[in-house]
């Protein structure tokens, strides 16, 4: 088919389209070159304004550090008044050296000398002479006879020598004493050219233009001038330095093209906007021409099937054509809709009905769906295996959704093909976002199936760390026969990934080889845990072993993840409750920190001995950190003493509060409240609980009376022991002995 349209809409269009934007293309290249001409301007202005800035500071540097000297060294003093306590010789000796030493490290200094008006001499950094025989005693006698001169000198020539050549120089010149003394001048010259020198290292001379005039209209510095007047530009800024009394000018070197520039800009402008009206004129034109085809085309529509189309608002030509094409695809899409549904949803929820038994899948069902689904028509047994990503939350923090789903997707595609390989028939879903089922048909009994699929299952553990970057861990049910094996197997699958915990990640987990329970008792883990938590709030080193029991417990029962994490959780819970109840200034920010990092241990760790590792570390830090606190408590001393009192004496039946006020020389009330802050429990509960462990002992371990053993646990009879022996422990002290004989 030709495109004869398409050529005819391109050559009408594309010549005023490649007009307008050239002009538009020119037009800002000049617009830009405007802006740049303004740009240059200003930047030539903050140049000069820096120039100006270093020369003024050079010289108030300079200055700052003559007013100084003359403030602080006292050889200039006694040079002035002829200190007669001081050798003046060697006074002269000295000053000449420090004033070498001056315009030594200064580069800018030209030479410095001061002069003494009591004897008409002069002091320079190489001699001593009178000021009439001085070669710059002009300067001296002006200098002397003004009575204020703050400021530096114009450009002046200079030289402490006539058999040297002078040099330019600016002049400051100080009376001491400051400010403005009557025994003498400090007289400091500044070579102007190594001044200027500084203007030379600061300044494009290819671009920019300087002229520097002193007070007098001395030219003392030009650059950017040398090509002759038709190639210097147009001086554009001028600045006064109030410093050294110098006047400076700067301006662009190619000033006369830019403005050139400016000038023939606004003709252009004129022109590219006749250009455009030009081209709108000749774009109503080429429309007009080229619309004849659309009126046909929209003719042609009307005269067939389409003529009830409603016209609607922001009706046009197009929107017709579309909306005519609209409901030619509307009618085709609801004929195939009919016929034609979701097959992977459709699937998805198929399979998930199979697995977890939410309504029974019927053989003929499967039957009338595997040809759509893509699954086997029959089948003599299979076997189902469940795939969890490891550490799947940060699985999430690392890899970004995209990502994450083309990790599954080449994760399925992967365990797909490598099933295939090897058995007659596979497929896999995800049923939820860490976990895929893999289901595998065989059609035919063989002794090695199971064993060979758990080999490459195996297999297949290893190549997925080493080749997509995370891993999973794989549950292999028990082969079965039918639709409800298949169930079965499942179902198995998923009770042998309850123990990956301890088992461990990145492996197979088979049914047959999962570890067989001697049976867990939850609660009793309640109880030891609550022993070992009392135990390290209370500062007793004992938690430590209970702890390590603990784990040790649950690694011998062969607990499962979800009861792992149940003793875990209630374990923080026992943790936050004891330590918020404490009411210790900083033992509550401490144990919300300890408590969402054990939270978080326990939500993410993939191994048993990664976890215990962990949660003891947790548990060792915050206990260190809490005896330190403990232990700087400046009542620390009164307590340990009431608390070894009480262990001795807990058989006395005088021992009270009261009592211990009068033993440890404190109220009543607040022994009671030292002993609830520190430990937690009142000192009556605390009491009873040494009492009560006592006679347990004496009730398992040896044969003496209830009555006796009430007796050395500090009760008068036997009645009031007995009613708190089961108050506290459950059972009657008999009952109790007798539980521990047999």
């Amino acid at each position: 088919m030709q495109r004869t349209w398409y050529k005819r809409m391109l050559l009408s269009f594309f010549p005023l389209l490649l007009v307008t934007i050239s002009a538009i293309i020119f037009i800002s290249f000049l617009v830009v070159s405007e802006i740049s001409m303004k740009q240059a301007e200003k930047a030539n202005r903050i140049s000069t304004n820096y120039v100006v800035d270093v020369l003024q500071s050079t010289v108030l540097d300079i200055e700052s550090r003559v007013l100084k000297e003359i403030e602080t060294n006292p050889r200039i003093a006694d040079f002035m008044t002829k200190n007669p306590a001081e050798d003046m010789r060697l006074t002269q000796y000295y000053l000449s050296n420090e004033i070498q030493k001056i315009v030594e490290n200064n580069p800018y200094v030209h030479s410095i000398y001061l002069y003494r008006a009591d004897d008409d001499r002069v002091l320079t950094q190489s001699f001593l002479s009178n000021a009439g025989g001085f070669t710059d005693q002009s300067f001296i006698r002006q200098t002397w006879s003004t009575d204020y001169n703050p400021s530096w000198s114009p450009q002046r020539m200079y030289t402490d020598s006539s058999l040297t050549p002078a040099e330019r120089v600016i002049t400051l010149s100080k009376r001491t004493p400051l400010p403005l003394g009557s025994q003498g001048l400090v007289v400091v010259n500044v070579d102007v050219k190594r001044l200027l020198s500084i203007v030379d290292g600061m300044l494009n001379q290819e671009l920019s233009a300087l002229k520097i005039s002193d007070s007098s209209g001395t030219v003392l510095y030009a650059a950017g001038e040398d090509d002759g007047a038709n190639h210097a530009g147009s001086m554009s800024s001028l600045m006064d330095s109030s410093v050294l009394g110098w006047t400076f000018e700067s301006g662009l070197r190619a000033g006369q093209l830019f403005g050139w520039v400016s000038v023939i800009s606004y003709i252009w402008i004129i022109i590219a906007a006749l250009i455009v009206v030009a081209s709108m004129i000749a774009a109503v034109y080429v429309f007009k021409r080229n619309y004849k085809p659309v009126e046909l085309i929209m003719e042609r529509i009307q005269q067939y099937q389409l003529r009830n189309l409603q016209k609607t608002k922001g009706y046009d030509e197009f929107s017709f054509i579309e909306k005519a094409l609209e409901s030619l695809a509307q009618q085709t899409m609801d004929y195939e809709r009919k016929h034609q549904e979701d097959v992977h949803v459709r699937r998805k929820q198929f399979i998930r009905d199979l697995l977890e038994g939410q309504r029974t899948v019927t053989a003929a069902e499967w039957s009338d769906n595997a040809a759509s689904f893509k699954l086997p028509h029959s089948f003599q047994r299979a076997v189902v295996a469940v795939m969890e990503i490891d550490k799947f939350s940060e699985f999430q923090t690392v890899y970004p959704l995209r990502d994450q789903n083309l990790l599954k997707f080449a994760l399925t595609n992967a365990v797909h093909e490598s099933v295939q390989q090897e058995h007659r028939h596979a497929w896999a879903e995800w049923l939820s976002n860490d976990r895929m089922v893999l289901i595998c048909s065989f059609e035919k009994s063989g002794d090695n199936e199971e064993e060979r699929l758990a080999q490459l299952l195996t297999e297949f553990s290893r190549w997925v760390p080493e080749n997509l970057k995370f891993s999973v861990t794989i549950a292999l049910g028990a082969m079965h026969h039918g639709l409800d094996g298949i169930q079965t197997s499942f179902r198995q699958a998923l009770h042998a990934l309850q123990y990956k915990l301890l088992l461990g990640e990145e492996k197979l987990i088979h049914y047959f080889s999962r570890p067989t329970r001697t049976g867990a008792e939850l609660p009793k883990y309640y109880l030891r845990i609550a022993e070992s938590v009392q135990h390290f709030r209370m500062l007793n080193d004992t938690w430590w072993d209970e702890t390590e029991a603990i784990f040790q417990h649950v690694r011998d029962e062969l607990l499962t993840d979800e009861e792992i994490r149940a003793v875990m959780r209630y374990w923080i819970h026992l943790l936050q409750t004891e330590f918020q109840d404490c009411g210790h200034e900083r033992s509550g920010p401490d144990v919300q920190a300890l408590v969402g990092s054990l939270h978080t241990v326990v939500n993410t760790a993939g191994q048993w001995e990664e976890l215990a590792s962990a949660f003891s570390g947790q548990l060792t830090g915050f206990y260190r950190t809490y005896h330190l606190y403990r232990s700087s408590r400046k009542h620390r001393q009164i307590l340990l003493g009431m608390r070894e009192y009480i262990e001795k004496n807990y058989a006395n039946p005088e021992l009270s509060l009261i009592h211990l006020s009068e033993k440890f020389d404190i109220s009543a009330k607040y022994a009671s409240q030292l002993f609830k802050d520190e430990y937690g429990i009142n000192f009556v509960d605390f009491l009873v609980q040494l009492r009560m462990q006592e006679a347990k002992n004496r009730l398992h371990l040896t044969d003496e009376s209830i009555n006796g053993i009430a007796v050395r646990v500090g009760y008068t009879n036997a009645v009031s022991f007995g009613r708190m022996f089961k108050r506290v422990i459950g059972v009657t002290p008999g009952d109790y002995r007798k539980l521990k004989q047999t």
